[in-house]
């Protein structure tokens, strides 16, 4: 059986105001000597609980539907979605660095490169020390690369143990899930303070976010609960989203993160996918607006394109008059290249009409 999704433009929405949020960001800590967007990394936590709640439903609804799973659709269906456009951004990154970079700046990219591409990307940074939000993560192309190893790290265990799970301790699922979620907020609190660089880049202190989407996930499929917007409701979505807004504004890098106060864009996200289903409520009408969804429908591609594209125009070493321009450019030609990227890679390729075997090739050769 074929499982589909109906379609929620709000959390495409969601993804759009996420990763301009990551985007400006980003550019604020490469070129600007400001700091009106210095909680945006908290971005990439909205993202978690997207994807978390994305990928569950999907697995749940096959499991209910079907009692049982298919791995292989499963994972081909990831490998249409996540491996052509990085293998892309890859090539684009290495054709580049070996042009710029000086031999020992090569030597690393290239390392990065191969654990971005074997999704071990996390590890990779986090064993090589390198603090996310110092300065020497401005001359690393692909450092935004862990997070998409997270997620396939997630990916690559969630579906397995779920089934399993499923198939033999049903009626515990929720209860594992939630267990798992509070260990990995308990880990993510204590070792955000005494081990930072891992509580940052590990799935351990990662996947609590994860799950918080699985659980909604869970409450609609197999309790199917409505999720109905109240008076209530309203309240804890507008007083998250506005903490959220706040801490993306007023966030600083030297908070411990992930941690308890995570919490605040985790809870604005469960809420937003809970209750923003009809145009009812004003922060559903927001999140719905044209450009916010199409934002979402790119933000793969825009994720992926900005941060290299940002790096390199950083180390090209331009003077400041130059710089002031061409800065403003690459900001506006990152989301150039990736609607480019989103429609003639990501689209095509994530339809069943192509070729599987053209995309397996492809692959190989890239990895070769």
């Amino acid at each position: 059986m074929n499982i589909k999704m109906p379609y929620r433009p709000e959390i495409d929405g969601l993804r759009g105001f996420a990763v301009i949020s990551v985007v400006l960001y980003h550019f604020e800590k490469i070129f600007l000597d400001t700091s009106f967007f210095q909680g945006g990394f908290l971005g990439v936590d909205i993202f978690f609980v997207i994807s978390g709640y994305l990928i569950s439903s999907l697995i749940f609804k096959e499991l209910k539907a079907n009692k049982d799973f298919s791995f292989i659709n499963f994972y081909l269906r990831r490998i249409r979605r996540i491996l052509p456009v990085l293998a892309f951004v890859i090539l684009i990154s290495s054709l580049i660095s070996i042009n710029i970079f000086i031999p020992e700046k090569l030597q690393f990219f290239f390392k990065s490169a191969t654990s971005s591409w074997l999704f071990l990307s996390n590890f990779f940074f986090w064993r090589t020390s390198i603090v996310y939000n110092s300065e020497d993560s401005i001359n690393i192309p692909l450092l935004h690369t862990w997070s998409l190893s997270i997620e396939e790290q997630f990916y690559a265990i969630f579906p397995l143990f779920i089934f399993i799970v499923y198939k033999f301790f049903r009626n515990k699922l929720i209860a594992l899930i939630y267990v798992l979620a509070i260990t990995s907020l308990i880990i993510a609190s204590v070792t955000s303070m005494y081990f930072p660089t891992f509580n940052f880049y590990s799935l351990p202190t990662r996947i609590w976010e994860l799950l918080f989407g699985s659980i909604i996930a869970y409450y609609e499929i197999f309790k199917n609960h409505k999720f109905k917007i109240n008076k209530i409701s309203k309240i804890f979505i507008t007083v998250t989203v506005c903490l959220s807004l706040l801490f993306i504004k007023f966030g600083s890098d030297e908070i411990y993160h992930p941690s308890l106060i995570t919490l605040v864009p985790v809870m604005s996200s469960v809420f937003i996918i809970c209750f923003c289903r009809q145009n009812s409520f004003f922060i559903s009408r927001f999140l719905r607006t044209k450009f916010l969804v199409f934002l979402g429908l790119i933000s793969y591609s825009l994720y992926l394109w900005h941060y290299p594209l940002f790096v390199f125009l950083k180390n090209l070493n331009f003077n400041a008059q130059d710089l002031l321009y061409l800065k403003y450019l690459v900001f506006f030609l990152s989301f150039i290249i990736s609607i480019f990227t989103f429609y003639f890679i990501e689209k095509p390729i994530r339809k069943k009409s192509f070729k599987l075997n053209y995309l397996v090739l492809f692959l190989i050769s890239f990895s070769l």
